[in-house]
């Protein structure tokens, strides 16, 4: 469409050319003025033609070069909408199988990730989901980074979340020692087993980024927490941070 585009406009451009030097030629007063009015007006027909009606049957374009009227900017890509939509601090543990599951002695952290309807109205499944989870310390310096992190009762770091299901990401499990580790599971490809793996310690306070990205390396969700994750019997906190938020 482009391409056809350009041509009518050179047809134009032509035409106008030929008309300019008409007018020169016929205020000499030469038979030039005759021969380059003809050729032009039968340019200006020729686009004229091209474009009341393409070969499509599309309407008459109206700037030299733009595009046709009937075309249309293509519609934008529905997305699945990813939303957070709660925290859970349930006992779990991971399993010889290398998937967490609830019920053992650990108490674990976790987010609940929904796929919900845009609007109410439609939704799109999120397939392949894979969650990168890092930190920053308080003074700047980066912490530990989960990629991919866990998922609960999943065997891979890669997940397909339905419209209006549910997935738990796991940020963290507190072990004997009353710390906070992180876990990871880089095994994406169904089939193949879970390779579970302990990261690090989480940081007692700073900034928690988290991203997730489905299949076709598309970014889904993107947020910053706040954090704090004191040593002891004490909770991690997690507080969104609104400013300079990933907008879908």
């Amino acid at each position: 469409m482009a391409e056809t585009t350009t041509q009518r406009t050179l047809f134009l451009q032509g035409a106008l050319v030929l008309l300019g030097i008409a007018g020169t030629y016929f205020l000499m007063g030469t038979i030039g003025a005759v021969i380059a009015l003809f050729v032009g007006l039968v340019l200006i027909a020729v686009w004229w033609m091209q474009t009341v009606r393409d070969e499509s049957g599309n309407e008459p374009f109206c700037l030299l070069d733009g595009p046709l009227s009937s075309e249309k900017a293509p519609p934008e890509r529905k997305k699945p909408n990813l939303v957070l939509h709660g925290q859970q601090t349930p006992i779990a543990s991971c399993g010889t199988d290398g998937v967490w599951r609830e019920g053992g002695w650990r108490t674990v952290f976790l987010l609940h990730f929904s796929n919900d309807l845009r609007d109410g109205k439609t939704g799109m499944p999120a397939l392949g989901v894979r969650a990168q989870v890092s930190w920053t310390h308080e003074n700047g310096v980066s912490g530990p980074r989960l990629s991919p992190a866990c998922w609960m009762d999943e065997p891979l770091g890669a997940v397909d979340i339905p419209v209006g299901v549910t997935k738990r990401l796991l940020i963290g499990a507190r072990d004997a020692d009353n710390m906070w580790m992180g876990y990871a599971n880089s095994t994406t490809e169904v089939g193949k087993p879970p390779t579970t793996r302990l990261c690090n310690d989480l940081p007692d306070s700073g900034t928690m980024h988290l991203c997730l990205i489905g299949n076709g390396d598309e970014v889904l969700y993107k947020k910053d927490f706040s954090w704090e994750c004191a040593f002891g019997p004490h909770l991690p906190k997690a507080a969104e941070i609104t400013l300079g938020t990933f907008t879908q």
